[in-house]
């Protein structure tokens, strides 16, 4: 009888240890999701900033590549003008003459 009592505490002891190392172990699987939950999250996050960013990107270079054009427009019309003043000029000279 003694001996069957001290088998069962034994086995109780044991199963309290399983327990206890169960418990563990769930504990650190619950952080673990929790981790992978945030790092998820994250994730997530930062595929909407890329997404936002990438169309950041394209805004400024349609931009630039309208102010690309502006600018050479810009060029040709002082390029017209700098040869029409230079006719009033040489007109200007001829008429002082």
């Amino acid at each position: 009888m003694q001996k069957d009592k001290e088998e069962i505490n034994k086995t109780l002891l044991d199963v309290q240890m399983s327990l206890v190392s169960l418990e563990n172990n769930l504990s650190q699987f619950n952080n673990a999701k929790d981790r992978h939950e945030a790092l998820k999250s994250e994730t997530n996050d930062l595929s909407v900033l890329e997404v936002k960013l990438n169309e950041q990107i394209d805004v400024v270079r349609s931009q630039k590549l309208e102010i690309v054009a502006e600018a050479d427009k810009l060029k040709a019309k002082k390029a017209k003008f700098e040869a029409q003043w230079e006719l009033l000029r040489e007109k200007k000279e001829e008429l002082q003459k």
